[in-house]
């Protein structure tokens, strides 16, 4: 924008101010935002600037602020949420080894284990069925959670069992 496009600003501000129900802009509030925004936005017209006024109201009933104008200015001319600053950063594929794959398989178990140990003692018959620590449920909800250990450590012993 230039200095010749200020009056079309200020009144495009004072009309958006009526459009929400706020007085109009001072003199002064809008060299402030005209400044701001002319110093933000390259190249910004104000026919860019009305549409982004317009997405500003169409989404929020309040005052929108400087920030809002210029991501609307820039979602005009990039398109909503490509605009350079967001460009997506991605990783190449991971390409991992057998090798790591067990690994990664074997770090897996030594963790899950380790919560096992936590949460369950062994019972004293020295089975590998576990039971759980008294945490203070009642005799139902023991017996479930017996009953849920023991088909968790099924499944590990069977995915142990699968991947060796």
């Amino acid at each position: 924008m230039t200095s010749q496009d200020f009056d079309a600003f200020h009144s495009l501000m004072n009309r958006m101010a009526k459009s929400i129900g706020r007085t109009d802009m001072d003199v002064q509030s809008a060299e402030f935002l005209f400044a701001v925004l002319n110093n933000s936005i390259e190249d910004c017209t104000i026919t860019e600037l009305t549409k982004a006024i317009f997405a500003c109201l169409k989404k929020s009933k309040f005052w929108p602020t400087p920030y809002d104008i210029i991501n609307a200015v820039e979602d005009i001319r990039y398109g909503p949420d490509s605009r350079p600053e967001y460009e997506q950063f991605a990783l190449p594929p991971a390409e991992y080894t057998p090798e790591e794959d067990r690994e990664a398989m074997a770090e897996a178990k030594r963790r899950i284990q380790e919560v096992i140990n936590k949460v369950v003692k062994p019972m004293p018959s020295g089975q590998t069925i576990t039971m759980v620590t008294d945490i203070g449920m009642n005799t139902t909800d023991t017996e479930e959670r017996k009953r849920e250990i023991a088909r968790q450590a099924e499944f590990l012993l069977s995915m142990e069992e699968t991947n060796d």
